[in-house]
Parts: structure tokens; C-alpha cells; sequence
């Protein structure tokens, strides 16, 4: 093993000097990472969920910058508009287009991608929307709603999307959490999330369950040219941890990663070549990382159960396929 490898792993055992930016200081030049070319996405769709705030917003923001035709799907249209108000000055080659879409709302999913029909490709598909919750509530379908917004929603959005995304070489990318290693593949909260509900842990029972869905659904889709991973983008310093984790946020602030090191793995796999990125992978950057770091998580994450997750999340969205 290489001093470079091995410093990355010992970057790895460690978590915090994993996550944290100094992960990203020293990986960079060891790794000897190679500058990322945006160019490649020039003219090419672009969706990104979540994004009028935090990793979202600036992940479309270099998107735009680099020519992309990006599409914002945001709860909030006003706020959106007034985030990017200075980019048509500032990028005159990009091409944005806010929607105003809540993916833990079906009917809203179904609505834009009726909005989208005319288009022919996508490139690709960012699923960032997400946030940690304090109390049980449902959306409309009775599905708790960290597991509608960032499970049940993405999986419908991509499903309806998949042959614009077949045409267009797709790339999706699932933005996961470090505290998905904390927790095991349950599938029994999924069907009964309410009693003693934690909004921390229903998230990392989530990010669990994203992993464990995109690593299953994965290579079937990679068949028609379409490439599912899922990334961590670090611990970063945005408005939704400050909010969700102010304690965490607090202690943390000199060594959380800024948005610039937070989307560095998103954009590296939009645009590395094809033979760098094996489809259904968990990357950390730039390099594919394990899926679990505890024995319960691995006992739980069974090709049974991750069976039985695809048919659960495929049954709660069907009416709206």
C-alpha cells in the first residue's frame, strides 16, 4: 500500500478527519486529483432537488457558470428567484429554470415532469432535497415524510425520468450522510416509523435505506446507460446543519468543509469518464467508500432486504407511475 493510500485510509478509521475538511485538504493533492472539466456539461440538463439553499444552490450555480440548462426544483419559487437573481449578469452562458416541486409530494413530481415533457435528454439528476425533521408528520399518502421526501420521491422522479435520462447518458447522483453508518437497514420502521419518532435517526434510517435501494436498483438501470451512485459530500457548513444540528454546527464550524470542497465528488461524477465510476457505489472524494462501518448495519443489508426495500418503495409511489 502507498503512503497516499494509506494516509486515505487512515483518513477513513478516523470519520471526523474523514468527513471533515481536512479530509478534503489532504486527499486533494495525495490523490493528485485532476481538475474537474465542467465544459463537458455545456448545453446538457442538469435537475438538481433542494436547490435554493446550501449544497443545492451552489452545485446549480457552477452548473449554470459551466452552460448547463439547469432546472431548480425548489419548495419556494420566491426565494429561489431571489437567490439567483445576479446570474443572468453574472453566467450569460448558463440557462436555469425554477419549478416549484416538493418531493414529498407525488402529485408534485407527476405535475413537473408533465412540465418537462418537450425535453428529450437528461444528463443529470441530483437528488439533494432533504431535511431532519423534529415530529412524525405524513405527506399526503400517509408515508412519513423523511421517507417520502428523500426515499419514495427521488425513486418516483428517476423512475418517470428514465427514459429521458437513457437518452441522455444520465448520470444520478443520491447526496447521502455520514449518519447513515450509524444505522441498519429497518424495514420495519419503514412500515411503522411512528413510535418514538427521532427526526435524527428517521434521516440516517433514510440515508441507510437510499444506499441500500440505489446499490439494488443499479445495475439494471446502468443496462440502458444510466449510472445510480451515491455521495457523501462531507460534513459542509449550510444553512439546513446549522439549523437541523446547531450543537454539532457550533463545535464543528472550524473544520466543516465549505460548498466549494461539499460538491467537488457531485461534480466529479457528472463529468468523470465512464470507466472511473462503477454504478451503485457510496464516493466520498473521489473514491468509492464502504457501506457500512458496524456489524448490525452489514447483518441488515441482505439481498432479501433490499428486495423487499425496492418493492416497498416501488408500492408506496405506483398510482403516480
Amino acid at each position: 500500500m502507498g503512503l497516499a493510500s494509506l494516509i486515505d485510509e487512515t483518513l477513513e478509521k478516523s470519520v471526523v478527519g474523514s468527513f471533515s475538511k481536512v479530509g478534503y485538504v489532504l486527499r486533494k493533492p495525495l490523490m493528485k486529483w485532476k481538475p474537474l472539466d465542467l465544459s463537458f456539461l455545456r448545453g446538457e440538463v442538469a435537475i438538481v432537488t433542494g436547490a435554493s439553499s446550501g449544497i443545492g444552490l451552489f452545485l446549480c450555480e457552477q452548473l449554470v457558470s459551466a452552460g448547463a440548462d439547469v432546472r431548480l426544483l425548489v419548495r419556494n419559487r420566491a426565494k429561489a428567484e431571489n437567490v439567483t437573481s445576479g446570474w443572468a449578469s453574472k453566467y450569460p452562458n448558463g440557462t436555469w429554470t425554477i419549478h416549484e416541486v416538493d418531493t414529498s409530494d407525488f402529485s408534485s413530481i407527476q405535475h413537473f415532469v408533465k412540465e418537462i415533457a418537450p425535453l428529450r435528454s437528461i444528463r443529470l439528476l441530483v437528488h439533494n432535497a432533504g431535511a431532519i425533521t423534529t415530529e412524525f408528520t405524513t405527506n399526503a399518502d400517509g408515508i412519513e415524510v423523511t421517507a417520502a421526501t428523500q426515499l419514495v420521491g427521488p425513486y418516483l422522479l428517476t423512475t418517470l425520468l428514465r427514459d429521458k435520462l437513457k437518452s441522455g447518458h444520465g448520470r444520478v447522483l443520491w447526496m447521502a450522510s455520514g449518519g447513515l453508518y450509524s444505522e441498519p437497514l429497518d424495514l420495519g420502521w419503514l412500515n411503522d416509523p411512528r413510535e418514538g419518532y427521532r427526526g435524527v435517526s428517521a434521516y440516517a434510517k433514510i440515508k441507510r435505506a437510499q444506499l441500500s435501494l440505489v446499490a439494488e436498483i443499479a445495475p439494471a438501470w446502468a443496462q440502458e446507460g444510466i449510472t445510480c451512485s451515491v455521495l457523501h459530500p462531507g460534513w459542509v457548513d449550510t444553512p439546513g446543519l446549522r439549523k437541523s444540528l446547531p450543537v454539532f454546527g457550533l463545535i464543528m464550524r472550524p473544520w466543516l468543509r465549505n460548498l466549494k470542497q461539499g460538491i467537488d465528488t457531485a461534480l466529479w461524477l457528472a463529468t468523470a469518464p465512464n470507466d472511473e465510476i462503477k454504478p451503485g457505489k457510496f464516493w466520498l472524494d473521489r473514491q468509492s467508500r464502504s457501506f457500512y462501518k458496524t456489524k448490525a448495519s452489514r447483518a441488515s443489508d441482505t439481498n432479501a432486504n433490499r428486495e423487499l426495500l425496492v418493492s416497498w418503495v416501488s408500492n408506496s409511489c405506483a398510482k403516480y407511475i
